[in-house]
């Protein structure tokens, strides 16, 4: 079967959704990736698709009648469901009011885009021909685009934890010198003073 495809009408609205992402954090020469969390947006697309289909061997002649058919479907499609979707989106706001509006304009566009064709295949084509030749509605989803957003509190919050992990570690080098210094002043004094028993 070959198709003649038009778009009837694309709809596309904006959803948030979260996501983990990772940030590089390097100290002492060693860099490990820390967790944080990443709000996005993504734009969902709705296309909403005429198709007709027919016959391979249908004539360049029935098939000129077929394109007329079609054009003529695509229009009825159109407006009915641009009337549904202005319907829905009125009564109901927000996302919700878009999807239940694409969902609307589906069943209203192809009722209306079918009648339409069926009537002109039937005053254009041979029976033979208009019987196995049909219209029919399709939808297409994608995600357009993305556009991460990263939440700055949680980058400050891993720096933080990163430089008091660094301040901990220079403490702590510095009280084991300290220690070491002490140690070696008490091992001399021990050592001069002539005891046989040195101790730390």
């Amino acid at each position: 079967m070959a198709e003649i495809r038009n778009l009837i009408k694309r709809f596309s609205y904006d959803e948030p959704y979260s996501h983990t992402c990772h940030k590089k954090v390097c100290a002492f020469g060693k860099c490990t990736k820390v967790p944080f969390l990443c709000l996005g947006m993504k734009t969902k697309v709705i296309e909403i698709y005429s198709v007709a289909y027919y016959l391979d061997e249908t004539t360049p002649q029935q098939k000129a009648a077929i394109v007329a058919c079609a054009g003529g479907a695509v229009s009825a499609a159109y407006s009915a469901c641009i009337a549904a979707y202005t319907a829905a989106t009125t009564a109901t706001a927000g996302v919700g009011g878009i999807i239940g509006g694409v969902a609307g304009c589906m069943k209203a566009g192809e009722s209306a885009g079918r009648a339409a064709f069926d009537e002109c295949k039937r005053k254009s084509l041979p029976h033979n021909i208009a019987s196995r030749t049909g219209w029919k509605i399709e939808q297409k989803k994608y995600n357009r685009d993305e556009d991460w957003i990263l939440i700055e509190d949680n980058l400050n919050y891993d720096d933080t934890i990163q430089k008091q992990l660094e301040q901990r570690y220079l403490y702590d080098q510095e009280q084991h010198l300290k220690n070491l210094q002490d140690t070696s002043k008490s091992i001399y004094y021990i050592q001069t003073s002539n005891s046989p028993y040195p101790y730390y």
